[in-house]
C-alpha cells in the first residue's frame, strides 16, 4: 500500500501546472514520512525495498540537482540498508530468490548519484568488478535498530559469508528470520512462538562488536510477553536462537524455525541434536536446555516436522529461557556434541529456573561454549567458579577451565 501510494505520487500529472519546485517538495514530504532517520522504510517489507528504489530511481535521477541534502541523506540510506538486507546474489532476505537483471545497474547508478564508492566496492563483489571502479572500504555490514526489531547480524560482504536476518516491525504470525552459511540459506523465513498469533515488536536491545552482534527485542503471545533473542559469534561459524517466556500459562512453550528448500533434515546418533544439509552447507541445531542425549525426557523436544524445527519446552516456572545453538564448522561438526545445564549460585545458595539459566557446550578438548542468561533482575551470581553481574554472557571455555567472553550484556 506504502509503495502503491508514493508510485501514484511520483506519477501524478501536472496538468493542475505544478511548478516543478513544488513536485521536488511534495515528493520529499512524502519520503520523509516513508523513510526514518537512518533511511529505512518505517512500514515497508524488506522484500520491497529494492521496487522502492526502482522506482526513486525513475523520479530522483534525473533530477539529480534538485534534492535537498537531507534527502539524499536518507537516500543514501535506503541505498545501504537495502543492500545489507540482501543476499550476494542482489536477492532480497525473506523472499525468493528472483533478481531482475539489471539490478547491478540500478545499484551502480544509486551509488554514482550519491557519492559512495564503499557500495561500488561491494557491487564490484557481487556483480562483477568493473576496471574503472577503485576498491574503497565498503560501509559496515551489519546492522541494527534499539527502537524497533529490524536487524542484519553480518561480519563481512562476502559472497560466501555467513548472515542473520531478522525482522518483527508488523502483528501477525512471528518474525522474519534467515540464516545463511557458506552461501546458501539454511533457516527461512519466519520463527514463529506458540500457537498464538504474535503482536508487533518492540525493541530492547541491539549491540555489535569484535566476536558478536545481538539483536533483542519483544513482543506479546496471549497473555504472555517474549523476549527474542538472536545472536551471530563472528569467525566462529556460531548462532543463538532464543525465547524468554515471561507468564506463560502451564503446560509447554513452543518455538517453530522453517527450513528452507532443499535443506535435508535429520536425527544425530546418540544426540537430541539435529542435523541441516544443503549442497555446500551444513549445520547442527543443539536445544541447550534440554538433555544432550536421547532418552525420555518430559522437559521437552527438538524435532522436525511439516517443514519447521519445532522446539518444545515444559513450563514450570513464570520465566523459560528456550536456547537452541546452530553450529556450521564442518570440522567441529564432525566430534560429538556433549552440553549440560549448569548450577548457577548466588550468595552460596543454587538459584532456581527462573532466576538464572546457564549451560556449558564442548566438542572435544579445549574447544567449548557456556551460555549464560539471568532472567530475574542480575546479579553478581557464579557458574563453572565464573562470577558475573551481566544479563546475558556467551563466552568460551578454554583448557584451563576460564569463562573468556565473547559477547557479555550488562543488565
Amino acid at each position: 500500500m506504502e509503495l502503491d501510494r508514493f508510485r501514484l505520487l511520483a506519477s501524478a500529472s501536472p496538468g493542475r501546472r505544478v511548478s516543478e519546485a513544488n513536485e521536488i517538495a511534495r515528493l520529499e514530504r512524502t519520503l520523509l514520512k516513508m523513510l526514518d532517520e537512518d533511511g529505512i522504510p518505517r512500514r515497508l517489507a524488506v522484500g520491497a525495498w529494492w521496487q522502492l528504489l526502482s522506482e526513486l530511481a525513475k523520479v530522483v535521477l534525473p533530477r539529480s540537482e534538485s534534492w535537498s541534502e537531507s534527502i539524499k541523506q536518507r537516500l543514501r540510506g535506503l541505498l545501504i540498508g537495502t543492500m545489507r538486507f540482501s543476499r550476494p546474489d542482489g536477492s532480497a532476505v525473506f523472499e525468493a530468490r528472483q533478481i531482475p537483471k539489471d539490478r547491478a545497474t540500478l545499484v551502480r547508478a544509486w551509488a554514482t548519484f550519491l557519492d559512495e564508492p564503499g557500495v561500488l566496492t561491494v557491487a564490484g563483489w557481487w556483480f562483477g568488478r568493473r576496471r574503472t571502479e577503485s576498491p574503497t572500504p565498503p560501509p559496515l555490514p551489519t546492522s541494527g535498530h534499539e527502537s524497533h526489531p529490524l536487524a542484519m547480524l553480518r561480519p563481512d560482504w562476502r559472497a560466501d559469508g555467513d548472515f542473520l536476518a531478522v525482522d518483527h516491525r508488523t502483528a501477525g504470525a512471528g518474525s522474519f528470520l534467515e540464516l545463511q552459511t557458506s552461501g546458501e540459506t539454511l533457516l527461512g523465513r519466519s520463527w514463529l512462538a506458540g500457537l498464538s498469533p504474535a503482536g508487533v515488536g518492540r525493541g530492547a536491545g541491539w549491540s555489535t562488536g569484535m566476536y558478536a552482534d545481538r539483536a533483542e527485542w519483544s513482543f506479546r503471545v496471549g497473555d504472555a510477553r517474549v523476549v527474542r533473542t538472536a545472536v551471530l559469534l563472528r569467525g566462529r561459524k556460531l548462532a543463538l536462537l532464543a525465547d524468554e517466556w515471561i507468564g506463560a500459562a502451564g503446560g509447554n512453550i513452543s518455538g517453530r524455525f522453517s527450513v528452507a528448500d532443499g535443506v535435508e533434515v535429520a536425527p544425530v546418533t546418540d544426540s537430541r541434536a539435529l542435523s541441516l544439509k544443503i549442497n555446500r552447507a551444513s549445520a547442527r541445531a543443539f536445544p541447550l536446555a534440554l538433555p544432550a542425549l536421547p532418552y525420555a525426557t518430559d522437559r521437552g523436544s527438538l524435532v522436525y516436522q511439516d517443514g519447521e524445527l519445532v522446539l518444545t519446552q515444559k513450563v514450570d516456572s513464570r520465566r523459560v529461557w528456550a536456547p537452541l545453538l546452530l553450529s556450521w564448522d564442518k570440522l567441529r561438526n564432525r566430534r560429538p556434541a556433549r552440553w549440560r545445564r549448569l548450577t548457577v549460585s548466588e550468595k552460596s545458595k543454587n538459584c532456581p529456573s527462573d532466576i538464572a539459566f546457564a549451560a556449558r557446550v564442548g566438542w572435544g578438548h579445549g574447544d567449548g561454549l557456556v551460555v549464560y542468561r539471568s532472567l530475574a533482575r542480575p546479579a553478581l551470581r557464579t557458574f563453572l567458579g565464573h562470577q558475573t553481574s551481566a544479563k546475558f554472557l556467551i563466552g568460551l571455555f578454554n583448557d584451563k577451565g576460564d569463562v573468556v567472553p565473547l559477547l557479555k550484556v550488562d543488565g
